[in-house]
């Protein structure tokens, strides 16, 4: 089965003309088909600098990866169950994909310290571990293992 993202453009007229008070207008520019069940498509994150659309796709627990310019969908991540935010920051070229894990959040002040400690690591090593994580049962868990990591 395949359904469609449709990608919309924004255009506020900015003028002094009195059409500056109308209400700005949505302009399909194109339609794209995604495969797999039709659901909720939750956030969308923008890679300018490669013109890719990344979509939190709650339906099938995947990470969609559009490409803009050929209007196709080039890759779904699968195993992201529970995806919710999401995040691209280009000046790390990474992916931050939120998944739903309340009970692991931290402030935002904690955030620059996080940065710091991950990247004393390759994000191969990085990855293994996510996966490992991912097999934990519970929050409890998740935080035990991320104890024992980061106390190494």
């Amino acid at each position: 089965m395949t359904r469609n993202v449709c990608v919309l453009f924004l255009t506020a007229v900015c003028t002094l003309s009195p059409l500056a008070a109308a209400e700005p207008t949505l302009v399909l520019l194109q339609t794209i088909d995604l495969k797999g069940k039709a659901g909720k498509l939750d956030h969308v994150a923008l890679d300018s600098k490669r013109q890719r659309l990344l979509v939190a796709n709650k339906a099938n627990n995947t990470l969609d990866v559009v490409d803009l310019k050929t209007g196709k969908l080039v890759q779904q991540v699968p195993g992201q169950a529970g995806i919710q935010g999401l995040a691209y920051v280009a000046d790390l070229d990474r992916i931050f994909v939120g998944l739903g894990v309340r009970e692991l959040s931290m402030s935002a002040g904690r955030i620059p310290h996080l940065k710091s400690h991950l990247r004393l690591y390759e994000t191969a090593s990085l990855q293994r571990l996510a996966q490992m994580a991912l097999q934990c049962q519970s929050a409890v868990e998740v935080r035990e293992f991320v104890n024992r990591q980061m106390s190494r």
